[in-house]
């Protein structure tokens, strides 16, 4: 395996670059930071291209005066201008900022189809092995994808899909490439991975059962909605366009390149012819593409809004539940102050025999009372009494010893004898 590869995903709009992008990206290619982010009925599972890169393409564009839905030819040899250093230089950082370190990277940008002689030229010496993988989608489809989502006229996205085939083809010789059909890679995934493997000559470095399975639910082929009619228009670019995708929608390289270069000649004749009018058709499909713009940010503000309200819906419900619970809480309670109620109702019955027989023990109190007062008084009478007896007692009991003191001094008497 070489010792870093950088690998060009060229594929026109709509032609299946962003799941074979996510693909090589869950096999070990590295597709940089900060992604596009996913648009709901235009890529629902990620456009998978660095913010930085579509930057730069876009940077290029304004520069020659185009835009992505403008099939006009450029200069020649438009990438060696002088004034597109700037940009080279910004190119250069941005695959080293982002890769460094590295050994397998892939970018991927619709506009790379016919920006890739300015990136080759960028990083001729940047020590990148370059290669490429060119995914081809049958025009018909293409063209009818494309309208849903801008209403070009069909001969305008015929237009497109024959400049950036062409020029992808084109451009990318000489480099290691791999071709890979949309509805290949639908129906195996895995043959088509194991084929530019052998065509970039490359590992892939995260090949495992887990990956395959991620790898299934991300190719899907509910997401193909447009499939080749099988009575398409009949005009000149259409006929032309199905004639150049038979040419390429094969084995890599092409051997006998007469085919395509004569294809080539006959598209450059188709925009000499409309010379005249491609101005106007670029007009048409610029203010088509402003009014697609618009849908997209009414549809993005719209995106937002159902986001902004089911998030609103989401906190309704829960705020509900906790509503739900509050409400049971509060029946709960209410139900507990019921029963307490009766419980004070009770307690208050009971205060209130209570207090009928405090205020009945309380009479027998008092009527006890009164009864021990009478009784003091009686017996403080009677102490008293029996005080003032004991006293005359006591004073009979002096009285009486004096009157033995005499008698015994009488009969002490001499005289006592002689009666």
């Amino acid at each position: 395996m070489h010792a870093k590869t950088l690998i060009f995903l060229l594929g026109m709009h709509r032609s299946g670059t962003s799941a074979l992008a996510r693909m090589m990206n869950l096999l070990g290619a590295e597709l940089g930071d900060r992604l596009l982010q996913s648009q709901a009925g235009i890529n629902d599972k990620g456009f998978w291209e660095s913010e930085e890169l579509v930057g730069i393409d876009e940077a290029l564009l304004e520069r020659l005066g185009s835009r992505w839905y403008d099939f006009r030819p450029w200069p020649d040899a438009w990438w060696q201008d002088a004034e597109l250093a700037p940009l080279r230089e910004r190119a250069r950082h941005f695959v080293e900022q982002q890769f460094a370190g590295r050994p397998l990277a892939a970018l991927k940008d619709p506009r790379l189809c016919r920006l890739l002689p300015f990136w080759r030229d960028a990083l001729e010496a940047s020590g990148w092995r370059l290669a490429v993988v060119l995914t081809l989608r049958a025009p018909d489809e293409v063209v009818a994808s494309l309208g849903k989502r801008d209403p070009f006229p069909a001969d305008s996205g015929y237009l497109l899909w024959l400049s950036h085939a062409l020029e992808a083809e084109r451009h990318s010789r000489g480099l290691p490439r791999a071709v890979v059909g949309y509805a290949e890679l639908l129906a195996d995934w895995r043959e088509v991975a194991a084929r530019i493997g052998r065509s970039l000559e490359l590992e892939w470095s995260c090949w495992d059962g887990q990956v395959e399975a991620a790898i299934d639910r991300e190719i899907d082929d509910s997401l193909r909605h447009h499939r080749a009619s099988a009575d398409p228009p009949g005009s000149e670019v259409a006929a032309l366009a199905r004639r150049v995708y038979s040419l390429l929608h094969g084995p890599d390289p092409v051997e006998d390149r007469a085919p395509l270069e004569q294809s080539w000649q006959e598209y450059r004749c188709l925009l000499e012819r409309a010379g005249l009018f491609a101005p106007l058709v670029e007009q048409g499909n610029r203010r088509l593409a402003a009014v697609t713009q618009r849908l997209q940010e009414n549809g993005e503000q719209l995106t937002e809004a159902r986001r902004v309200v089911a998030e609103r819906d989401e906190q309704l419900r829960r705020l509900a539940g906790e509503l739900e619970y509050a409400v049971a809480r509060v029946r709960e309670r209410d139900a507990q102050i019921h029963r307490l109620g009766q419980e004070h109702t009770h307690a208050l019955e009971t205060i209130q025999e209570r207090d009928v027989q405090l205020r009945k023990l309380a009479g027998e109190y008092e009527y006890a009372l009164g009864v021990i007062r009478e009784k003091d008084a009686q017996l403080e009478r009677l102490t008293a009494e029996y005080q003032h007896a004991v006293g005359v007692v006591q004073e009979r009991d002096a009285q009486l010893a004096a009157l033995h003191q005499r008698l015994q001094r009488l009969r002490e008497h001499p005289v006592y004898g002689i009666f």
